[in-house]
């Protein structure tokens, strides 16, 4: 967490240039300045220190007259995106102050302001982006009855809220959800900064956020409320779904977009709504359930801990960065509602019975673009002509792929579509922004904006005069090198130009005694001479005034066409949604086609009752050889929903326990399943407890995580809910685990009556089933010859009372020694220490 470079007092500077910087910096204490001056962009004092250190560039210390030597170091205006990914990736901010207004004679010194702030939560920049994942910036909002969450993504235009009530509020829980939405950058109000014990949890938990302190504007709610209105163009926040009694919900808004609008300067036009996710109908998987079924990163230590082997990455076929994204949210996101999930289904089963519908989109999609990127981008005032032309083709190539689907209702249903009036209406504003872009810009524009050659003839007659205007002129340059060499039959001559130096003859130090008199020499280099003649400072005169004029009307051209295309952002979005949503079914189907997955019949949660027949866990069997993976088979019934597994180490629980919740999350957002036959009922929610890691920072426990992580699925789970517990009891004495597993059990049994996986070493356990009437009893087959084992990683109903830990000990390269001795104690004590009532 960095809050700002280290403080130093701004003195009293006599110089005009000094003067404003120390002015504009009092307003932005808290960010590294970067001071337009010419070329580069400068940064002074302890910004200066820091930035060198950062960037790896010279510091510097330069005479400022009456104000001494003053440490600075630069960086190249043309450059600056590429050092900003670094100083944010520091976890500092950077102001970009820019020069506003031209020299003029009389002035001392050109106006200057800030045109924007970068965050870690708020750059726009590609290069600092990555492309399948949101970058989040979030803050938040705490009383003694409620909290609030607000988080956004300019780089998208994703901007959502939602709330939760006192029964839901605890630290614990807001860090979970934090931990779950991923931002870059959390903002804090200083009441909130304040909560070290807040604060500490919160660096604890999100080791890859910048946490910051931001002093929000003290204003009543209904003056936050109007902001928001205005702000959206909105009468009312209803229209989001948002109660106007809910003042903790509306400041948090107003604090997230006060924020935004702090960074980018009211450049924010492609943020259009209000999402509030409180209202919207998802499983509720916590951030724990996340990280322990590997669903968006494979856990550290893990044997597959690799980024490639979490579960997004071995079911993300998708062709576009928009649907990669959307991929990941629908991941965190799974539906609830049987018709919402099963439009998905029957989407993905007609990409896959129409392979060549299927095979066009995917060649087409290849070349789309991340328009909402490029949107963002045009939205900041952070763009090229070159954006544009991108925005153009990937539009164009979206609206064709939205034309191919279009008389599919299945399809349609399954990106939620109900009216395709929505669509026409759409195509209708594309249409206008792609003529735009079409008429107005050249097919090979240059990377900057104000170096002209982007506009193309008949948009301006201005333009299109003044580049009538020079090009006699621009003729004569071009051929008088040919006419020099004739002249003074120099054949070396050259004619060049450069920015500093303008039009140039150059001749060679050999041949330089040859110039003609009329050439007055301008430069001398080690090998030649240049030289100017009256008449090319003539031409030349000629045609960088006029060029000067014309960099400046394509500039203003650009910006005009800028600000008609966003004017229909909303539309371009809407286009770049429903292509993701398209990429996504489409993914789907591809991947149920190569990895052989089978369409989920999906019941309410009415139904309860589950079968899949044949499972298989998604990730591991990806890194295994075709047919190595060994299917199991899971129903859970009314009369049986508690399933013990015993079974030693490394035989297969941990992967059985976790397909049946990777399974149960693919079937709810609307993919294929890895299984020769599935029926599955709808589960409001998905809790887990596996894994037994320290959590030293936060001063808990191996033991203490374990048990808090119990109380929450105890105290969260529905009948409706599936539970997936792993070695419950284990970080503790065996007395005390077993008697702990056995009263989760017996709770789960006779309070919650969720579907639960129950994977445990405490064999005692196998009993329950002669009380607790549904719970029943499986273990992983294992094969024993002659003292040695072998793992079928087969499940079987059934307990088994051997935990095979000398063996396992044995197959882990344990020292024979080592085992033998453990094997002579084991045949001499037994388990009558364990007098446990089950």
């Amino acid at each position: 967490m960095k809050d700002s470079a280290p403080e130093r007092s701004l003195t009293e500077y006599s110089t005009p240039m000094m003067k404003q910087y120390r002015d504009i910096k009092k307003k932005y204490p808290d960010t590294l300045l970067f001071f337009r001056l010419g070329d580069f962009y400068e940064l002074f004092l302890d910004d200066a220190e820091v930035g060198s250190r950062i960037l790896d560039i010279t510091l510097t210390a330069r005479s400022k007259g009456k104000d001494g030597k003053i440490p600075m170091c630069g960086v190249p205006y043309h450059a600056i995106d590429s050092y900003l990914g670094r100083i944010v990736k520091a976890g500092y901010k950077a102001a970009i102050c820019e020069q506003i207004s031209e020299p003029e004679k009389g002035v001392e010194i050109v106006e200057r302001e800030v045109v924007r702030v970068v965050t870690p939560g708020t750059v726009t920049s590609e290069n600092m982006l990555n492309r399948k994942e949101n970058n989040y910036v979030l803050t938040m909002l705490m009383n003694k009855n409620e909290y609030s969450i607000g988080y956004a993504d300019i780089s998208t235009g994703d901007f959502c809220v939602f709330s939760g009530s006192s029964s839901d509020q605890s630290d614990e829980t807001i860090i979970s959800e934090i931990k779950r939405i991923n931002p870059s950058e959390i903002v804090l109000d200083l009441d909130l900064y304040e909560n070290y014990a807040l604060l500490k949890k919160l660096q604890n938990s999100q080791a890859s956020a910048n946490i910051f302190k931001y002093e929000f504007h003290k204003i009543k709610t209904v003056e936050r409320q109007k902001n928001l209105e205005n702000f959206f163009k909105t009468k009312s926040l209803a229209v989001f779904d948002i109660p106007e009694d809910n003042e903790i919900l509306i400041n948090t808004a107003g604090y997230l977009l006060e924020y935004l609008q702090y960074t980018q300067k009211d450049n924010l036009f492609h943020i259009r709504k209000i999402i509030n996710v409180s209202n919207q109908a998802y499983m509720k998987l916590g951030s724990e359930t996340i990280l322990n079924l590997e669903i968006l990163s494979s856990l550290p230590g893990t044997i597959f801990g690799k980024k490639d082997t979490c579960l997004v990455s071995v079911i993300d076929k998708t062709s576009t960065s928009m649907g990669a994204r959307l991929l990941r949210r629908w991941l965190v996101n799974p539906l609830i509602e049987k018709s919402c999930i099963e439009n998905r289904l029957n989407a993905v089963e007609e990409f896959i019975k129409n392979h060549l519908l299927r095979d066009k989109i995917e060649g087409l999609l290849r070349n789309v673009l991340d328009i909402e990127r490029i949107l963002s981008r045009l939205a900041t005032q952070n763009s090229s002509a070159r954006d544009l032309l991108a925005l153009n083709g990937s539009l164009q190539i979206s609206s064709k792929v939205i034309a191919m689907i279009e008389s599919n209702s299945k399809i349609l249903n399954g990106i939620g579509i109900k009216d395709k009036k929505d669509i026409q209406k759409a195509n209708e504003n594309i249409k206008n922004a792609t003529d735009i872009i079409n008429k107005t810009f050249s097919e090979d524009p240059p990377v900057s904006v104000k170096e002209g050659r982007m506009i193309k003839t008949g948009v301006s007659q201005e333009l299109d005069d003044l580049k009538s205007s020079i090009s006699d002129s621009k003729e004569w340059i071009a051929e008088l090198e040919e006419i020099e060499r004739k002249r003074t039959k120099i054949s070396t001559l050259k004619v060049g130009f450069n920015s500093v130096f303008g039009y140039y003859i150059e001749i060679s130090k050999a041949n330089s005694k040859m110039a003609p008199e009329n050439y007055i020499r301008k430069q001398t280099l080690v090998n030649a001479e240049r030289y100017i003649t009256d008449e090319l400072k003539y031409k030349e005169e000629i045609v960088l005034n006029a060029e000067t004029k014309i960099n400046e009307l394509e500039y203003e051209i650009f910006k005009n066409a800028v600000s008609k295309i966003l004017e229909y952002a909303e539309d371009i979005q809407f286009v770049a949604q429903l292509t993701a949503r398209i990429d996504c079914l489409k993914s789907f189907a591809s991947l149920a086609l190569e990895k052989n997955y089978t369409k989920p019949k999906i019941t309410e949660s009415s139904n309860y009752d589950t079968s899949l027949v044949e499972a298989r866990h998604p990730v591991v069997e990806s890194v295994l050889e075709t047919g190595e993976f060994t299917p199991n088979t899971t129903k859970f019934t009314k009369r049986g929903f508690i399933h013990l597994i015993t079974g030693p180490n490394m035989s297969g629980k941990s992967t059985y326990i976790r397909q049946t919740a990777l399974i149960q999350i693919l079937a709810q957002i609307g993919s294929y399943v890895p299984a020769y036959e599935a029926e599955i009922s709808i589960v409001d929610g998905i809790y887990t407890r596996i894994g037994a890691g320290d959590a030293l920072a936060q001063g808990l426990s191996t033991f203490m995580v374990e048990m808090i992580e119990v109380a929450k699925i105890l105290n969260n789970a529905t009948k409706n809910s599936l539970i997936i517990l792993d070695e419950v009891g284990r970080g503790t004495s065996t007395i005390d685990g077993l008697s702990i597993a056995k009263a989760v059990v017996e709770y789960i049994h006779n309070k919650i009556g969720a579907k639960t996986l129950f994977a445990t070493h405490f064999h005692e356990l196998i009993n329950l089933d002669q009380r607790l009437k549904k719970v029943e009893n499986y273990h992983i087959k294992v094969a024993e010859d002659k003292g040695e084992i072998r793992f079928l990683h087969k499940v079987e109903k059934g307990g088994t009372d051997k935990s095979y830990g000398v063996e396992v000990a044995r197959l882990a390269g344990v020292p024979e020694d080592v085992v033998k001795r453990a094997k002579e104690l084991l045949d001499k004590n037994t388990t009558d220490q364990l007098k446990l009532d089950i």
